[in-house]
């Protein structure tokens, strides 16, 4: 998939960074994956949830995804990790990055934070958008 700007999709923070051919892409893609719903796509791949909100249905339908399509997911449980004892969501990221997740699909309250997550990951990681304040919720 390539964003509206012709270059290829490394994260996906807006459906506005888009292009009208990764949208019909990936409208085909998802009718695909309706007929045959469990396939191995994402197989030994990893993915990490990093919710900072609450969410029931976008926690679930992301994790649920990723799993029917082969991933192996890890929950990001802020209340026991060091970022509840005052560390840094960049150094969070960064030791997540480290720990080679091929994703992390991030919800967070400030409207910039998949944004800048994105900018300091760059090519490291992929960024997933699962809902940044008021101003982007690209699932939805």
């Amino acid at each position: 998939m390539q964003t509206s700007s012709s270059q290829p999709l490394r994260h996906l923070l807006a459906v506005d960074d888009l292009s009208t051919e990764s949208l019909q892409t990936l409208f085909t893609l998802a009718d695909q994956y309706k007929d045959t719903p469990f396939q191995n796509t994402l197989k030994n791949k990893s993915i990490c949830s990093v919710f900072f909100e609450p969410s029931t249905r976008t926690f679930c339908s992301f994790s649920l995804a990723a799993q029917r399509l082969g991933a192996s997911v890890v929950t990001f449980t802020e209340s026991v990790s060091s970022t509840s004892k005052g560390e840094s969501l960049i150094d969070t990221i960064d030791t997540l990055t480290a720990m080679q997740f091929d994703a992390l699909v991030i919800r967070h309250q400030n409207d910039t934070t998949a944004d800048q997550l994105a900018e300091h990951c760059g090519d490291k990681i992929a960024i997933i958008n699962a809902g940044t304040g008021i101003c982007h919720h690209p699932s939805q």
